[in-house]
C-alpha cells in the first residue's frame, strides 16, 4: 500500500517541547530588563535562551559564569560583559569555584536569572551539583531582584542540592503549564509569578 512506518522515541517530542517553553521563558524574561541595569546570569538552558534577546534590549550589563551564555552575547554593541572566572566545569560549561566566588563579592546587580533545578515549597530552590548551587547563592547575594527560570516540569521538584528557601526568591518566570495551586502557593508566598507564551483574551 506503499505504507512507511518509523518508530520514534516519545522522549525526543518531550525534550522539544521542554527547549521551546525554555525559549519562551528566556524571551519573557529579557523583556523584563530596564536600560541600565546590571545583570547576572546563571549558567543553564534558559539563560542560553534568554541570551539572543538581549540584543534588543538598551544599554545593559551582564555579569555570568556561563560559557554558553559568553559566546552568545559577547559581540552585542550594547552589552558591557564580564565573566565571572573560576574552575571550568565541562558538565555545565560555566565556571564555578573560588575565583566565581571572589568576583561575585565584589559587585551589586540589578538582577539575577537563576535557572532552578528544583521549585519546592519544603525544599526551596535546588541545584544538581553542589558547585552549582554555591555558586547561585553567591549570584543571589550579590543582586537586589531574585528571578528564578524554570519550566513547569521542575515546580513541586527537588533535584540534589539546597540552595535557598523561596523566601528569597522575588519572581518566578515560568510557562503556562503551572497548575492554579500552584501558582496561588507561590503567591502566598510573595512570589510573583510571570507566564511566557499565555494567551490572553
Amino acid at each position: 500500500c506503499g505504507i512507511t512506518f518509523t518508530v520514534k522515541d516519545w522522549k525526543d517530542d518531550l525534550s522539544q517541547e521542554i527547549r521551546e517553553l525554555q525559549r519562551l521563558i528566556g524571551k519573557l524574561a529579557a523583556s523584563y530588563l530596564e536600560d541600565g541595569d546590571t545583570i547576572i546570569l546563571d549558567a543553564g538552558a534558559a539563560t542560553e535562551y534568554l541570551a539572543p534577546f538581549l540584543r534588543d534590549c538598551g544599554s545593559i550589563k551582564i555579569i555570568t559564569n556561563s560559557a554558553n551564555v559568553f559566546q552568545r552575547v559577547h559581540t552585542f554593541p550594547n552589552v558591557e560583559l564580564f565573566l565571572t572566572g573560576g574552575k571550568f566545569d565541562p558538565q555545565t560549561r560555566s565556571f564555578v569555584g573560588r575565583g566565581a566566588h571572589l568576583l561575585l563579592a565584589d559587585v551589586r546587580a540589578d538582577k539575577v536569572f537563576i535557572v532552578a533545578k528544583g521549585v519546592s515549597a519544603d525544599f526551596g530552590l535546588s541545584a544538581a551539583a553542589e558547585v552549582t548551587a554555591d555558586v547561585q547563592r553567591s549570584m543571589m547575594n550579590a543582586a537586589r531582584e531574585v528571578i528564578v527560570l524554570a519550566d513547569h516540569t521542575l515546580l513541586d521538584a527537588e533535584s540534589d542540592f539546597f540552595v535557598s528557601g523561596l523566601d528569597r526568591v522575588n519572581t518566578l518566570i515560568t510557562d503556562a503549564g503551572i497548575t492554579p495551586s500552584q501558582r496561588l502557593k507561590l503567591s502566598h508566598l510573595g512570589i510573583k509569578v510571570l507566564i511566557a507564551g499565555q494567551v490572553f483574551d
